[in-house]
């Protein structure tokens, strides 16, 4: 299962010459020995972030949606076709940049790109998530990681230029406590706005 955005020549341009006509809403269930394309997925605008659960044998994943400022569920049916619905709004600003789980399946991660902040859903009950804790200060908080022993989150700041609103960009660390709750970690900032060639934008990042 594959999210979709926008086509090339829409993200090259300044975000105020974007072609809304341009968004997708579409989730693309592939057959991946074919190589074809077996069912399209209807939702709202900008799926992004297909995120499977991790526990073996799982058949239902979730994505956000960045123009729809919303979470979405899609879940294998027995006779392999995909069932896809809204199970949550993540507010109105949102603008959800990216989809992490916990890695007991138990909590759903979602930044707000348009908020300034990241989310903690409980997902104890699959179909019905419920918004858990949020914790603000990263301005247009973008992709994030979770290390395997589910305790520390780390998020990056910038999606790309045409969209960044803010040249504050940097690395930080949200702490997950034993109870799911998000603190961000005041000591730790790694500060891309002071790179020696000018400010850097940091999209993504590797954990070892």
């Amino acid at each position: 299962v594959t999210s979709s955005w926008v086509p090339q020549r829409t993200f090259m341009s300044p975000l105020d010459k974007w072609d809304p006509k341009t968004l997708s809403d579409t989730m693309l269930v592939w057959d991946l020995k074919a190589r074809t394309i077996v069912q399209e997925l209807k939702g709202d605008p900008v799926p992004l972030a297909a995120r499977w659960m991790l526990k073996p044998g799982a058949t239902y994943g979730y994505n956000i949606s960045n123009g729809g400022d919303s979470l979405w569920m899609f879940r294998m049916q027995k006779d392999g076709r995909f069932a896809y619905k809204k199970v949550a709004d993540t507010g109105k600003g949102c603008l959800p940049g990216d989809l992490r789980q916990s890695p007991d399946d138990r909590y759903l991660y979602v930044s707000c790109i348009g908020a300034s902040e990241v989310q903690a859903w409980d997902i104890g009950s699959p179909e019905h998530p419920r918004l858990h804790d949020t914790v603000g200060g990263i301005v247009q908080a973008n992709m994030m990681h979770v290390t395997y022993d589910g305790r520390r989150l780390y998020v990056t700041n910038s999606a790309i230029s045409s969209i960044d609103y803010s040249p504050r960009y940097a690395l930080r660390l949200i702490r997950i406590g034993p109870d799911g709750k998000l603190k961000l970690d005041p000591l730790f900032t790694v500060d891309f706005a002071q790179a020696p060639v000018g400010p850097a934008r940091p999209h993504d990042m590797l954990l070892n």
